[in-house]
């Protein structure tokens, strides 16, 4: 592809694979020696009808990143591992519509997360019009520095923000980490709840942090004060973090679930999708019948993925005896694989 652009020009979907923890299985942008960065520069450059792309770090994905607006057909983007205070494109206008950015966890004299996603939210503001998703996490990956760091991040700094909302058809908001310092946690949260409040009158999905261990009284608060800005939400994913902090008031994983169900609950509100990937909490007709006033939901997906309590607990199987009142239809998550199936009951 890099020695004839002719195959290139033919790619529309590109997607490189590495998956984390797996050493001995990469792709060919990742092995050393098989495909050299100039090489893979050269394949990006003849890729310029990519509509669909996802991206590990590397040398690829770099010229891709940083050269986004020549890139005029590129509507969904999916970027892993790529830091992008070093790697971003200039502040022309670019056709995405969908873009997922998992940022590295980097370590030493550099931004905190709040401040990278509020860099990365300036520079969709600022280039991304049809943009109607964005999702912003911070996972385990150590990240990707090339040798030299794209000139194009200064042209965002003296950009203001704009005074009204300037994502018109922005959809879903996705902000979730797994590891961060107590006093990044609360930027995160109040960084979300001005979003949410910004762009109140066009988000219908949000994808929220919860923090790990025991449900507090401070995370239903949090949950709830962004559902309350957001009058059009019908879609609800709480993801769990690895993160906790000393000094919140501890509840139970049903108590949780009885203030967010109340609040949340027909004909106030027309949920229609709720997926939380740990309850803390084993499945009960308690819970079941906390959802009877949700009369908009079509789907719900709960994870029990401590199964610290219940008759099975600490032996690793699904009670489906104990889940058959909760729904009638629900996607019971096993923490021991990465499928979930949809089983009706």
């Amino acid at each position: 592809m890099g020695r004839n652009p002719d195959i290139g020009a033919h790619v529309r979907t590109f997607k490189n694979f590495h998956p984390r923890g797996i050493e001995y299985v990469r792709d060919a942008t990742m092995r050393r020696g098989l495909a050299k960065p100039e090489m893979l520069m050269k394949v990006a450059q003849n890729m310029k009808c990519l509509i669909k792309a996802s991206f590990t770090e590397n040398p690829l994905a770099i010229e891709v990143v940083t050269n986004l607006p020549s890139y005029s057909r590129i509507t969904e983007l999916s970027i892993i591992g790529i830091n992008p205070e070093e790697h971003i494109w200039s502040s022309a206008l670019t056709a995405l519509k969908r873009l997922h950015w998992a940022a590295p966890n980097l370590h030493g004299d550099q931004r905190s997360h709040a401040q990278t996603a509020e860099f990365l939210i300036k520079v969709v503001q600022s280039t991304c019009p049809d943009l109607e998703s964005l999702d912003i996490s911070f996972g385990h990956i150590a990240g990707f520095v090339s040798e030299c760091t794209a000139s194009s991040v200064v042209q965002y700094e003296n950009i203001e923000t704009p005074n009204s909302p300037a994502l018109t058809k922005l959809r879903h908001l996705g902000l979730t980490y797994q590891n961060a310092y107590d006093d990044e946690q609360g930027e995160l949260e109040a960084l979300i709840l001005n979003f949410a409040s910004r762009y109140s009158a066009t988000l219908e999905s949000v994808s929220l942090p919860i923090k790990d261990g025991t449900m507090t009284r401070e995370t239903a608060t949090f949950v709830l004060e962004t559902c309350a800005a957001l009058p059009y939400l019908t879609e609800l994913s709480l993801v769990e973090t690895n993160c906790s902090r000393e000094g919140e008031q501890g509840i139970t994983g049903l108590e949780f679930l009885m203030e967010l169900t109340s609040a949340l609950a027909s004909p106030t509100r027309e949920i229609e999708r709720l997926s939380i990937t740990n309850i803390k909490e084993h499945y009960s007709p308690d819970i079941g019948r906390l959802f009877a006033p949700w009369k908009s939901l079509n789907f719900l997906r709960l994870g029990d993925a401590d199964m610290s309590t219940g008759p099975y607990a600490n032996h690793g199987k699904l009670d489906f005896t104990s889940y058959r009142p909760v729904s009638a239809c629900i996607s019971l998550l096993c923490p021991f694989s990465n499928c979930a199936k949809n089983r009706k009951y």
